[in-house]
C-alpha cells in the first residue's frame, strides 16, 4: 500500500491537483461497473478504506556527451572524420525522463508504467526542446512553466548519475551511432567524457485510492491532472459467478 496523505516524498508537484477529492467515490463507482456483467448497483458494495495524494518525482536529463567512435565514415559522423575511416570523437546532446527507481518500486502494485508520462510535461519538451535541441536557463524555465526544483550538478549528483543512468544512455547512442552508418563496419563506440549536463526533479500528482469489496482490498491509481486515466486491480464477475469469490483482475 502507498503511502498515507503526506505522500511518498516531499516536493512542489509541476502539475497541480485538478481532479477534487469528493468526486473519487462516484469515479470509483462508475470504474467498477464498466468491468461487471451483471446491473451496475453491484459497484455500490465496494467501500472506499483510504484516499492517498501522492506526488510521483520524475528525474529530467539534458546531457552533452563525447564518445569515441571507430570504424569507418557514416551519415552520424561525417562532419567529424575527415575520409572514410579511422577514430573520431562524437559529441551528442540527450534528453530522457526516468522515473524514480524507489517510486517505481513502491508503485509496483498498481503496475503504473514507467513510461506513462504526463501530458504537460510532453508539452514541455515540444515547447522548449526535445531529441537534442537547446532548451536554453533550464532554472528560468522551470520557474516559469514548472514551479520543479533545479538539481545542481554536484558530486553526488554525478555519482548516482553515473551508476544509475550512464549504461542506458551508453546503449541509447551506441544504438544510434550504429544505425546511422547503414551497414557499414562498426567497431563500436567507448566513453570520452561527460562534457555537460544539468537535471530537474519533477512531481506529477496522483490520488491512491484503497477500497474493498467483498472482505478483499483493491487499488485504484488516479491520475490527479487528467482524470479519465484510472490504472489498477478491479474484481472480476459475470452473470455466471454472482456467488462466487471474486478474483483480481489486471486492468491497465
Amino acid at each position: 500500500m502507498l503511502a498515507q496523505s503526506k505522500g511518498i516524498l516531499v516536493g512542489r508537484k509541476f502539475t497541480p491537483f485538478t481532479l477534487d477529492q469528493t468526486e473519487i467515490p462516484q469515479m470509483l463507482q462508475d470504474w467498477l461497473s464498466r468491468g461487471f456483467l451483471v446491473p451496475k448497483d453491484a459497484a455500490n458494495m465496494a467501500e472506499i478504506s483510504s484516499i492517498s495524494r501522492v506526488l510521483v518525482p520524475y528525474f529530467i536529463y539534458n546531457c552533452q556527451i563525447a564518445v569515441e567512435w571507430r570504424g569507418y565514415g557514416g551519415d552520424y559522423v561525417r562532419e567529424t572524420v575527415a575520409g572514410a575511416g579511422g577514430t573520431a570523437e562524437v559529441k551528442k546532446v540527450v534528453n530522457w525522463v526516468e522515473q524514480s527507481g524507489l517510486v517505481q518500486d513502491q508503485l509496483q502494485e498498481t503496475r503504473l508504467a514507467s513510461k506513462d508520462i504526463d501530458r504537460h510535461l510532453r508539452r514541455f519538451f515540444l515547447k522548449y526542446g526535445w531529441e537534442g535541441k537547446p532548451v536554453g536557463d533550464w532554472s528560468e524555465v522551470a520557474a516559469r512553466e514548472l514551479n520543479a526544483t533545479v538539481i545542481p550538478a554536484d558530486l553526488d549528483a554525478q555519482k548516482i548519475f553515473t551508476r544509475e543512468f550512464q549504461g542506458k544512455l551508453f546503449r541509447k547512442i551506441e544504438s544510434e551511432i550504429n544505425r546511422s552508418v547503414h551497414g557499414e563496419e562498426k567497431r563500436g563506440i567507448t566513453w570520452r567524457k561527460f562534457l555537460e549536463y544539468r537535471y530537474l526533479e519533477l512531481y506529477a500528482p496522483y490520488y491512491s485510492v484503497s477500497y474493498t469489496y467483498q472482505g478483499k482490498e483493491y487499488q485504484l491509481t488516479i491520475d490527479a491532472s487528467e482524470t479519465s486515466r484510472q490504472t489498477g486491480k478491479k474484481p472480476r464477475r459475470s452473470i455466471f459467478s454472482l456467488f462466487r469469490k471474486s478474483k483480481p483482475e489486471s486492468n491497465e
